[in-house]
């Protein structure tokens, strides 16, 4: 468990989020991009803290300052940014499913718990 005022080299926070009693906030890094997420059941913590969201074998660098996307539908969705350095940054959307309670943004090939970029996934269904 983490205190949440005292988390080091966590930088873009990109949102809070409470669903069933427990707050998520989800950070991440920037060129060599991961998105992390914190959750407790007190705002203030203490804290899990978990990256779910990193390159892994993907060609897309830097997955980071994301933001959850839930549809009417039922399905969640995550937005992030790759960054290209003088091109500027690309917007991905990746799937998002859950797994004991934590996010899994993308596709998890080796089972770790942590998602990688898709390049390509099914549409969503959201009306």
């Amino acid at each position: 468990m983490t205190d949440m005022r005292m988390t080091p080299r966590l930088k873009d926070l990109s949102f809070i989020n409470a669903t069933d009693g427990i707050t998520f906030c989800s950070c991440g890094g920037v060129t060599p991009g991961w998105q992390t997420v914190l959750r407790s059941k007190n705002v203030y913590g203490p804290c899990e803290r978990k990256v779910v969201l990193h390159q892994g074998s993907s060609p897309v660098n830097g997955p980071h300052q994301g933001a959850w996307v839930d549809t009417k539908t039922g399905e969640d969705w995550f937005l992030h940014f790759q960054d290209k350095d003088a091109y500027g940054r690309i917007v991905h959307l990746q799937p998002m499913k859950w797994i004991n309670n934590w996010p899994v943004i993308g596709e998890d090939k080796d089972g770790d718990g942590k998602g990688e970029p898709v390049l390509v996934c099914i549409k969503t269904q959201c009306g």
